[in-house]
């Protein structure tokens, strides 16, 4: 490479730090968020032992093949009265959550598969694999090698954690940098691909394309293995490519190594095993048919190694691959206006368009970016048929990231290969970054926000303390957890546990109502004749960039008073 190209490069590096480490630390526990505190050691010691019990039952109800997995949350009516010291039993879920749990729920995942396991003894089973081995196993190696370090905190009693909340926000916080390693990763992976395509002004648009989309910029500052697997599905499309131009068995097996590393991370992926074969079929050369399968056959066996449990305890999963997996697999068309809907919010109009384009372009062409076409249209249809009827919003999006990935780089081929001056060029090209890196900007700035005092669930927290009378009746549409309820005092009001206004008894209305935005319908045409029009704390917006409200990333809270009270 020359100077440019590794400036250029550098300048994609400093991307990938920038949009990943703003607001990193957003919604973690510990910190100033104190809606319970940390408990003494006798407290902490009982809250691990109905932990276990939970999770006991979970695992006893997998083996059932029961549909639902027991209850944690509460149901109907029920009141707390104030003035407690240790949570009492309809506030012990809620504890544990606010002490240890992130604002987004599903970030405990990796930590709850990984709790379950025992180095020291040699058990590695999970207790769940939809977060795959390639992905929990270097992330537990990630998180115990900063603990020899001294840089985290790392013991196997939940306990410590519920004395010292702090810690566990470390861990959290240490997970994301792993994950947002391999973002990075993404992007240096893009502009190679990129500047083998068409040059390395093609691999800089793609990698900034990519890094200021909203979807990922949501999804890079999340413990989840989607931004990692689109990492290694982007590694094999490179090497798949490297195998198409010059059928070396190390392209084919290389493809295979990361084929294998993607599925293994996030099984939905599943049709990427096929991406060696790819280059034997493009190059028609029979010859190295023994290498592709070769490479297939690697990818099949890491698969197999790295989630062992798959085959070897098959009955510890069944109610994950029966009762879990989708009832049917069909295309749902009538769902496809949803999935454009959501891409444009993820990506942008743009951007979208620019995607599609750069897929179909790339279909009429030889090679490599036929290859990459292939790709693209293949596993989207297993991915559709998989998720069409539960994927189809913008959180359902980064089941797509590597698809996205790769439709990016795509659309930046497309760019780059036009035929018209190279100023309608850039002026294209900084219209799509404006409108997509905008939408992005509004992510990443909510993302910030949410790292710090001025986040909405601690605005709402602060107006509660300031205005909600000690003792009032403060009524909850949901259960209370980091991801919909705003830590106030718990101990200091009569709560009121309501499922629906129809289950609430005549005359006890609450003092107050706080809800989120999904919480809100349940009680608005309630509420109207009842209550003041609410207090609103929203996450900063901007003209058409309003924030992704399934990220969970500093959500809308709303906090209703009483008329008269």
């Amino acid at each position: 490479m020359n100077k440019t190209e590794w400036s250029a490069l550098a300048l994609v590096l400093a991307l990938g730090a920038a949009t990943g480490l703003c607001g990193l630390g957003w919604g973690l526990p510990g910190g100033r968020r104190q809606a319970f505190a940390p408990l003494d050691s006798q407290g902490a010691r009982h809250l691990q032992e109905r932990w276990e019990r939970l999770y006991q039952g979970i695992s006893s109800s997998h083996q059932r093949m029961e549909k639902a997995e027991p209850v944690t949350y509460l149901q109907g009516f029920q009141k707390v009265a104030p003035g407690w010291s240790f949570p009492p039993e309809p506030l012990v879920n809620s504890c544990r959550s606010f002490l240890l749990q992130p604002e987004n729920p599903d970030e405990k995942k990796a930590f709850i598969i990984l709790s379950r396991m025992r180095p020291w003894k040699l058990e590695f089973e999970p207790l769940y694999i939809q977060y795959g081995g390639a992905f929990i196993y270097p992330l537990g190696a990630f998180l115990k090698a900063l603990s020899l370090l001294g840089m985290l905190a790392l013991r196997p009693e939940m306990s410590h954690y519920l004395e010292q909340p702090q810690d566990m926000g470390a861990l959290y916080l240490a997970a994301r940098a792993f994950v947002m390693l391999f973002h990075v990763g993404s992007l240096t992976l893009l502009f190679f691909m990129g500047r083998r395509l068409s040059g390395w002004k093609t691999g800089l648009a793609a990698a900034f394309l990519f890094a200021l989309s909203p979807t990922v910029a949501a999804n890079s500052h999340l413990i989840k293995p989607h931004p990692y697997a689109a990492f290694w599905a982007l590694a094999a499309a490179y090497f798949m490519i490297a195998a198409r131009q010059d059928g070396s068995r190390r392209g084919y097996l290389s493809c295979g190594a990361c084929a294998g590393m993607a599925v293994a991370a996030n099984f939905t992926l599943a049709t990427l095993l096929l991406l060696p074969i790819f280059p034997v079929v493009a190059r028609g050369a029979r010859a190295e048919w023994r290498r592709a399968l070769s490479g297939a056959a690697l990818a099949a066996g890491l698969f197999l190694v790295l989630n062992p449990y798959v085959i070897l305890s098959p009955r510890d999963f069944a109610w994950e691959t029966t009762i879990y997996a989708p009832t049917r697999l069909g295309l749902a068309l009538s769902q496809a206006p949803r999935l454009l809907a959501s891409g444009v919010q993820g990506m942008g109009l743009g951007l979208t368009v620019l995607v599609m384009g750069g897929v179909l372009f790339a279909w009429r062409q030889a090679g490599a970016r036929r290859l990459l076409a292939l790709t693209f249209w293949l596993a989207g249809l297993a991915l559709w048929m998989r998720f069409s009827t539960t994927a189809s919003d913008l959180a359902g999006l980064r089941i797509y990231l590597p698809l996205i990935s790769i439709g990016v780089l795509l659309g930046a081929d497309l760019l780059a290969r036009l035929r018209c001056p190279p100023s309608v060029k850039a002026a294209l090209m900084a219209l799509v970054l404006m409108e997509t890196g905008w939408r992005g900007y509004v992510v990443l700035a909510n993302a910030h926000l949410a790292a710090g005092p001025h986040s909405t669930p601690a605005r709402a927290a602060d107006w509660i303390a300031a205005h909600v009378p000690v003792r009032a009746t403060v009524g909850l549409v949901r259960y209370p957890e980091p991801a919909h309820t705003p830590p106030l005092a718990f101990d200091r009001y009569h709560l009121v546990f309501f499922d629906r206004p129809e289950n609430l008894p005549a005359g006890r209305e609450p003092d107050f109502l706080v809800v989120d935005r999904e919480g809100r319908p349940l009680v608005d045409g309630w509420a109207q004749s009842r209550y003041d029009p609410p207090q609103e704390f929203l996450p900063w917006q901007a003209p058409w960039a309003g924030p992704a409200e399934t990220s969970f990333i500093n959500r809308a809270m709303f906090i209703y008073r009483r008329r008269g009270s």
